[in-house]
């Protein structure tokens, strides 16, 4: 189990550098320096995807965490610190099931 949360964080990470780096080369190429965020890389990888994501999850799961918890909580935030958090909190689970 340590070694899938591992594996996870990894990819995490990779995921957490693409992004940052994606925002250095916009920046390099516009003159103005901001972070993009996971709602804004998600549109532009698969933007049918992130439409048919608030209908189901507030039709199969709980309409109330939509907008207070994936929208605020996770779209609006900037792609390379939300990815690079998911990669600390994976690593420190796998570290603590790697102890057991």
């Amino acid at each position: 189990m340590a070694a899938a949360f591992r594996s996870l964080s990894i990819v995490f990470l990779l995921v957490a550098m693409i992004a940052l780096a994606a925002d250095v080369l916009a920046w390099q190429q516009t003159g103005v320096f901001s972070l993009t965020t996971v709602g804004e890389r998600w549109f532009e990888l698969h933007s049918s995807s992130l439409q048919q994501a608030q209908p189901f999850v507030q039709r199969y799961l709980l309409p109330q965490i939509w907008d207070p918890i994936l929208v605020e909580g996770m779209l609006l935030r900037p792609a390379a610190l939300f990815f690079f958090i998911l990669f600390a909190l994976f690593i420190g689970v796998s570290r603590v099931l790697g102890r057991r």
